[in-house]
């Protein structure tokens, strides 16, 4: 499904991977995330992903609450890769596909190049396409069913040569990543002090917190996952949305 930029935001707000326990935020709250809705709007928007089973609600005594379900989670996490939990084991594994000869239902492989570019697979050299851990499920099974004598598609544990970190880290662009990450995990850090001992959100804060969500949204939707793993020291994406949420309950 295509999941709209407002709707990245509600479940980012409301985001925790399995083993954190849940965050369940006032229903009320949330509309800061999303200031461009009206009130019907936004309340249309709660009822459509309540439907779609991204989110429950519950009410405890007078107060009505959501929290993100685990379709939620996975819809989270297929969108956002830095989310995945995969990347904090990851050690600098590389898998390799390599083109050999095309077959006559791609004769010059156009189709498999094309979705190695849409998911940032970096060209290595000419017919020779690498991705950081493993290509994704779909490269896989396309290699699988049209190309199974056409590529060879391996595993690549430690490379001693030819491939380099200051080549991946620009690749990538990994520096602007974590800089714009560590902006706003400052910036978040210098709300929760100044705000922690008021009670309510003014719009001041409001509009600081609408902003930082369209940052982070736009920051995740750009890391391919393994920004810490070359830059150890930065600010974790799990902690920013968790600053985030306390903004929110401020």
């Amino acid at each position: 499904m295509a999941v709209k930029k407002n709707t990245q935001k509600i479940l980012l707000a409301l985001y925790s991977n399995s083993q954190e326990p849940p965050v369940v935020t006032p229903v009320d709250r949330l509309a800061v995330v999303v200031p461009d809705l009206s009130p019907s709007g936004f309340r249309s928007l709660i009822m459509f992903l309540e439907t779609k089973q991204l989110i429950y609600r519950q009410r405890v005594l007078s107060t009505v609450s959501v929290g993100i379900t685990e379709e939620g989670r996975r819809v989270l996490t297929a969108l956002f890769p830095a989310l995945q939990t995969r990347w904090r084991q990851w050690q600098g594994n590389w898998m390799v596909l390599v083109f050999l000869k095309a077959p006559h239902s791609d004769p010059h492989f156009r189709y498999l190049r094309k979705l190695l570019l849409s998911e940032q697979s970096i060209v290595f050299t000419r017919g020779v396409y690498l991705a950081p851990d493993s290509f994704s499920p779909r490269i896989i099974h396309e290699c699988q069913s049209l190309y199974s004598k056409s590529v060879s598609l391996f595993s690549v544990e430690k490379w001693l040569m030819g491939l380099d970190r200051p080549q991946v880290i620009s690749y990538y662009d990994l520096t602007a990543k974590i800089e714009s990450y560590s902006g706003i995990s400052k910036e978040i850090d210098q709300l929760l002090i100044k705000h922690t001992y008021k009670k309510g959100l003014n719009n001041q804060l409001k509009n600081n917190i609408s902003s930082l969500f369209d940052r982070l949204v736009d920051s995740l939707r750009e890391d391919p996952g393994f920004s810490r793993f070359y830059f150890p020291g930065t600010p974790e994406v799990n902690k920013i949305i968790s600053g985030l949420q306390q903004l929110l309950i401020l």
